[in-house]
């Protein structure tokens, strides 16, 4: 019989051979029905709870919509993961199997039919309600009413399990009567509804009497009214929800299945399935009962009433998170996790979203360890897109003295708790499968089935969201009860299990090690065992790393319980809690690196993404164009090295400027500030990448396939999430200008938030459609996100222009002169200047977008040529000029903007009263005159040396063909920091100590300039020095598998990371953080330090012991050969060992100076001192080209081939 159903149900599902027509349709449902599951649980878990609390709502109704509600949790647990799977199974070129298709209808049968008999019951509830009135208490008592939902159920089990016995027509041919019945029932009722309400109505403004009774009477009435409107509201949408399903499926029967027909048929499925989303939300806005019931839960949530619980609550979370008497104590500790927590919110959605397509993609490995996977994985989506985000929110939010509200603290903590225990308890169910892979061995697959194993998963999630939501309830003692018991409960599985798992390990080897048979079943026997071995130690990996990163947060919450909280012990909870969501970020990494499958998976997408470069072979430049293209490309890495770093300063400066702003309203700060930050990484990632691209084409013709498919994700993401920015700004002011007095009601801060988040995911996932959405279909949602973000700015402003005319006409009319009027005309007047300053921002946006648009559909038109690659390459720098220009048009149309900017620089004066230490002042200059002079004149000279030494330095460096590229990338990094020097640092000292001789002060911003330039290239200098050092260590230990472990690109991200770091220190003066600075500086220069030294020792015994081997060779010609490499090896280490030397001579001096003025105060001595140390510093960038050209023999050739080639002079 169940044959007869799957073969029936053909028509209506997809088969393999249509596939390919299906597979964005699929994909679509999926990510629907993998949502509105969530929404369908949650919502109506809420709803149920309030229905019960609701006093005032009678018991007959209250009973029907429980009922209701019960049907629309079952939907969203039940059917639509099994929708998902379904259509997933199918994606994966997997048959669902006939049975699972059977209890996916079953269910689905099941819950629809309750939903859709339910929506009936209450309609006819609502009709004997208004039409009986006085008789409707005794006519419609509870039990008859539930004596009718059982009814309900059992019919419902009833017509789903037909399927067992009965055919498929059969049951048919009863839904479809039934529907039939409910349809005209539920129509008959509403209109004697209609009738009713007109008699009654006619009725009341009939009597004259107007006395209480009568307005007793219309009250009731009107009670009654609004909740059967409410009744109608639920029946409407359930008609629009299921019409099109039960229209589908009669059109499938009469014509036959097509694909559009197919397509149609499936998002007709979710939409019906997303009738149990929106009844929630119905019974929340029409029916003013269930409204107050959730209201009262909120208040009741967030300890609003003056009960125990409030102060119980508040003394446990005050004792773990910190309180603005101790913000100061904790303002480091707060910013450094709030940076971590934004970083790591990237790393944790991005890594993850990844891992879960690979896992997915991943054939070889068992369904159900793939299953247990990807739970895994999307718990840890959800700690990236929800829970750190939160975390960060809070933090932020205290360190601006702003209260973050109860309810933001309890929606962070019921998000981390479900995500985090779905985490935890999805590591012990991964551990546990291990287990019985390796200890029943054989009988494994008989066992552990995908079935059993998709149940658990279910069970880990539903539990988890039990426990969390258990906060609603107030059972926080209940809650931290069942927390510990399944905790300990759970590490002693994991325990035992990984001991068993060794014991079991030690038993099988030594059988094999018994067995003396050298045949083909030993060796498949060991295959299969080490393979599983090797998957168990990767989830053996995981486990750890989920111990290290969660047990000292647990080690933290135990030990404030029994001793009370502290400073120390506050900032060891905050980072604790930071560590708990990095475990989000790393698990992804042990995946790939100690799981094959998954680590194959990921290596075959990047193979894939070569067809991404030839479907985008028109845009890019090829080899025979390079001489007609080069001219361009060096333009534009010009435009953009400089562009890069004017987005990067003068957006980081506007988001400093936006939080301290405190006249913008929170809605349009927020919006600023998610526009500015995706600025800044334009100009942090996408800039960059985009100039390496262009570098390695004139280097070499080719760019690399991987390089252009990171720029292309990177600029998608910034650029996509920049534009939507700009979209919401817009639509943000059109608000405020249209709604004016209501909109600080309609326009919250939480919902402004829920846009932003929106934005941000939805460009992350566009961005990652490359990696397996097709092509076409990618291009297709961009053109229609750009047409739609056009359309909707250009009707914004347009009734921006109509709204504000209107306004200044009315205005103009009034001719009451008072304070009122006043104030409105100083409220509009501002209102439209920000307006204003938004609309320059569109069309700059405009003026940079509109060209790359235009270039990339005339290339697609038209074909390629020389002259549109130019245009299409200077109309992408545009593209990124316009990250630039933001912040510009912020500071000129926007007074508040510009106004914080102002005090940033008005407050940069303490900076200068604090370096007075170390600096002459004026009445000391008589003492300090000729060492001034001494300064400058050398200064004078080793800019000219600094400079030259260090150009010719880098053309030797990059023309030099024997070096590494991983050794030449170092020096050139280094080398580019001593030009710096040698360029900007030294003129501005020997600036500063002219204006000094000549009496002339020069100006605090003159002097914090060079500190900061002073800071961020020597912090170059010296990372760069270091990174060089650990270089050659690795070259020197690792040998002959340095090449494989050391690669060109790992070199220039830590290159990248070096010049990141050193940006972000030099620029901490701004925040006035310079004690945070200067003790970040002392451990960071410390642990240098040690680090080089320890490198430095290593090497010399490696080198002592490589020696020694070599001598005891008896072999003469493989030994020459080898001590030939080594000594080529060992002389370029001890050309960086001279650079390191010469580095401390020339920075100690400078370090040690600064310590003594800082713990005895300055002297005349002392300062003296102080300025000779610091252009000793200086000189450090001319004397490492001199130590290059003497130690290094490659640059050395390479600077004498530059000599020789400047001879030609002679010869002409």
């Amino acid at each position: 019989m169940s044959k007869l159903f799957c073969n029936q149900s053909s028509q209506f599902f997809l088969v393999f051979t249509e596939l390919q027509d299906l597979r964005s349709t699929c994909i679509a449902n999926c990510i629907f029905n993998i949502f509105f599951t969530y929404t369908a649980f949650m919502l109506n878990i809420v709803t149920f709870y309030a229905i019960h609390k609701t006093s005032t709502m009678p018991n007959t109704l209250k009973t029907l919509l429980l009922s209701l509600a019960c049907s629309d949790v079952a939907v969203g647990l039940f059917s639509q993961p099994f929708y998902a799977f379904f259509l997933i199974n199918w994606l994966r070129l997997e048959n669902p199997s006939c049975n699972y298709q059977q209890v996916w209808v079953i269910s689905s049968t099941l819950f629809t039919t309750a939903s859709f008999l339910g929506v009936v019951a209450v309609s006819v509830d609502r009709f004997l309600a208004v039409h009986l009135h006085l008789r409707y208490q005794e006519l419609v008592t509870h039990r008859r009413v539930v004596v009718v939902v059982v009814s309900i159920w059992v019919y419902s089990a009833f017509v789903s399990l037909m399927i067992s016995w009965e055919t498929f027509s059969t049951r048919e041919l009863i839904n479809t009567i039934i529907a039939a019945l409910g349809f005209i029932i539920t129509f008959v009722v509403y209109i004697r509804i209609y009738q009713t309400v007109r008699r009654h109505k006619n009725q009341i403004q009939s009597i004259q009497i107007r006395d209480e009774a009568q307005s007793e009477e219309i009250k009731n009435f009107t009670v009654l009214m609004k909740s059967t409107v409410g009744v109608v509201y639920v029946y409407l949408v359930f008609l629009i929800c299921y019409l099109p399903y039960l229209i589908c499926m009669a059109v499938i029967r009469i014509y036959g299945s097509s694909i559009a027909l197919k397509k149609l048929f499936l998002y007709s499925v979710t939409l019906m399935y997303l009738n149990s989303s929106l009844n929630s939300v119905i019974y929340c806005w029409k029916m003013k009962q269930i409204r107050h019931a959730i209201m009262e839960i909120l208040r009741k949530a967030s300890w609003i009433s003056n009960r125990p619980l409030r102060i119980n609550y508040n003394r446990q979370s005050s004792q773990f998170l910190p309180i603005f008497t101790e913000l100061e104590d904790l303002r480091a500790t707060c910013i450094a996790n709030c940076v971590f927590n934004i970083f790591f919110t990237y790393t944790a959605f991005m890594f993850n979203i990844v891992t879960i397509y690979v896992i997915h993609k991943t054939s070889t490995m068992p369904n159900t360890l793939k299953t247990l996977l990807l739970s895994l994985a999307c718990s840890d989506v959800a700690v990236g897109l929800f829970s750190q985000p939160l975390y960060a929110v809070f933090l932020i939010n205290w360190l601006r003295l702003d209260n973050p509200g109860c309810s933001t603290q309890q929606v962070r903590t019921i998000s981390s708790s479900l995500f985090s225990a779905a985490s935890f308890l999805g590591v012990v169910a991964v551990s546990v499968d291990r287990f019985l892979a390796v200890h029943l061995h054989l009988r494994y697959q008989e066992v552990v089935t995908h079935r059993r194993v998709v149940i658990v998963v279910i069970g880990i999630w539903v539990h988890s969201a039990f426990v969390s939501l258990m906060i609603l309830w107030g059972l926080l003692s209940t809650r931290d009860l069942i927390n510990t018991v399944i905790g300990a409960f759970s590490f002693i599985i994991t325990f035992v299990v990984y001991i068993r798992i060794y014991l079991t390990v030690r038993r099988h080897k030594n059988q094999i090690h018994s067995m003396q048979i050298r045949n083909e079943t030993q060796s498949e026997e060991l295959k299969n065992f080490i393979v599983l071995i090797k998957s168990t130690v990767g989830i053996f990996y995981v486990y750890l790393v989920f111990l290290i990163c969660y047990l000292p947060y647990l080690i933290c919450m135990a030990v404030i319980r029994i001793y009370g909280s502290s400073i120390v012990l506050k900032k060891l909870f905050l980072f604790s809690l930071t560590l708990v969501y990095l475990n989000s970020s790393l698990n992804p990494v042990i995946y790939c690196w100690k799981m094959k499958h998954i680590r194959h998976s990921i290596i075959d997408i990047l193979r894939k993404i070569k067809l991404y470069c030839n479907q985008y072979s028109q845009f890019l430049l090829i080899s025979t164009e390079l001489e007609d293209l080069r001219s361009t490309c060096i333009a534009n890495c010009v435009f953009n090295i400089f562009l890069s770093y004017t987005a990067f300063m003068l957006n980081i400066v506007t988001i400093y400027a936006i939080h301290k702003t405190s006249t913008t309203p929170n809605t349009l700060r927020t919006l600023l500030l998610s526009l500015a930050c995706s600025d800044v990484a334009v100009g942090l990632f996408s800039q960059p990448l985009y100039t390496f691209l262009l570098i390695n084409w004139l280097r070499l013709g080719n760019s690399g396939c991987t390089t252009l498919h990171v720029l292309t994700i990177s600029s998608t993401l910034f650029s996509t999430a920049s534009f939507l920015g700009v979209v919401a700004v817009s639509v943000d002011r059109f608000l405020a200008v249209h709604l004016h007095l209501r909109y600080q009601e309609l326009v919250t801060h939480m919902r402004v938030v829920v846009v932003v988040v929106s934005i941000w995911v939805y460009s992350g996932v566009f961005s990652l459609m490359i990696l397996w959405g097709p092509f076409s279909a990618w291009k297709l949602i961009r053109t229609i996100t750009a047409a739609f973000g056009f359309i909707i700015t250009l009707v914004v402003y347009i009734r921006i222009y109509q709204t504000v005319r209107r306004h200044e006409n009315q205005i103009q009319c009034m001719q009451i002169r008072d304070e009122a009027q006043s104030e409105e005309l100083k409220n509009f007047t501002v209102l439209i200047k920000s307006t204003v300053g938004i609309f320059y921002v569109y069309l700059v946006l405009l003026v940079c977008y509109l060209p790359f648009i235009i270039c990339v559909v005339v290339i697609q038109i038209y074909g390629s040529s020389i002259a549109l690659k130019k245009l299409l390459f200077y109309s992408l720098t545009l593209i990124f000029l316009n990250s630039s220009l933001n912040p510009v048009i912020y500071c000129w149309k926007m007074r508040h903007i510009r106004h914080a900017i102002i005090d940033i620089l008005r407050k940069i004066k303490l900076f200068c009263n604090q370096s007075s230490q170390f600096f002459p002042v004026f009445i000391e200059l008589e003492n300090l005159r000729s060492t001034c002079i001494t300064n400058c004149v050398f200064n004078i000279f080793l800019t000219y040396t600094a400079f030259m030494l260090n150009i010719v330095t880098i053309y030797a460096i990059h023309k030099t063909a024997t070096m590494p590229k991983t050794l030449k990338t170092l020096p050139l990094s280094l080398a580019c920091s001593d030009v710096a020097v040698g360029l900007f640092i030294q003129p501005l000292y020997t600036f500063f100590l002219i204006n000094w001789l000549r009496l002339d002060n020069p100006g605090c911003n003159t002097q914090q300039v060079r500190t900061i330039l002073g800071y961020l290239f020597s912090t170059a200098s010296f990372h760069g020095v270091v990174a060089v050092s650990v270089d050659r260590f690795l070259a020197v230990h690792l040998h002959l598998r340095y090449q494989e472990l050391v690669t060109h690109r790992r070199v220039v991200i830590v290159v990248i990371g070096i010049w990141v770091y050193s940006a972000f220190s030099s620029l901490m003066i701004f925040w006035g953080l310079l004690g945070t600075r200067d003790l970040i500086s002392t451990i960071n220069i410390a642990f240098s330090f040690i680090i080089t030294l320890v490198a430095y020792i290593r090497i010399y015994l490696t080198v002592r012991r490589h020696k020694n081997h070599i001598r005891s060779m008896q072999i003469r010609n493989e030994a020459h050969s080898e001590e030939i490499n080594f000594s080529v090896l060992i002389k370029s280490t001890v050309g960086i060992f001279y650079v390191y030397l010469v580095f401390l001579m020339c920075y100690l001096p400078y370090f040690i100076c600064i310590a003594v003025i800082q713990i005895y105060s300055s002297s005349i001595s002392l300062k003296k001192l102080f300025l000779y140390s610091l252009t000793l510093a200086y000189l450090n960038s001319s004397l490492n080209p001199v130590i290059y050209c003497w130690k290094m023999r490659h640059v050395r050739h390479a600077i004498i081939d530059i000599l020789r080639k400047m001879s030609w002079i002679s010869n002409r």
